[in-house]
């Protein structure tokens, strides 16, 4: 069966593309050939050609492999640790007020506030068996007993009010 290659939305594949440009830009400061860059992270030429396209049929892992020979291979650390819309649909309840669901898996030392200090406690229970964890503590309450307007999810994504039809 053919590999084919995932539907992304033109933005992610610009963002994709930008990505591949600075990796080949970051190899070309270091005055390193493509072909010793492939051989340092395992694969062939054409692969490493593709991910300086920015191509998204490439694995997630071979991208890795390039960041790792560049030295950018902590930079995969600050993907996600900032999630604004994440904490701030994790903290809104049905009524407007604020509360603070429990996350599975989060070190205590990455930890913002003191509400979220249990969960770094949980931590070692969950390393053990996260989807049990998960499973023991999912609520289908919590996602069926309130809804969220059209007006409240436009103001949680910091989106423009939609426009209003004059007559």
């Amino acid at each position: 069966m053919a590999n084919l290659t995932p539907a992304l939305l033109p933005s992610t594949v610009f963002l994709l593309q930008e990505m591949g440009e600075r990796l080949r830009l970051a190899r070309l400061r270091r005055r390193l050939q493509a072909k010793q860059v492939a051989e340092r992270a395992g694969m062939s030429v054409i692969t490493l050609r593709k991910i300086e396209r920015g191509d998204a049929g490439v694995t997630v892992g071979a991208y890795c492999n390039v960041l790792q020979v560049l030295q950018f291979q902590t930079d995969l650390k600050h993907i996600g640790a900032e999630d604004p819309l994440g904490r701030r649909l994790q903290d809104i309840d049905g009524n407007g007020g604020m509360r603070v669901r429990r996350v599975v898996g989060v070190p205590s030392n990455r930890l913002k506030s003191k509400s979220d200090a249990s969960i770094g406690k949980q931590k070692a229970r969950a390393d053990i068996n996260p989807t049990l964890e998960i499973a023991k503590n999912f609520d289908t309450k919590k996602f069926t007993s309130h809804s969220i307007s059209s007006d409240e999810l436009i103001g949680l994504l910091d989106l423009p009010p939609p426009l209003q039809v004059l007559s």
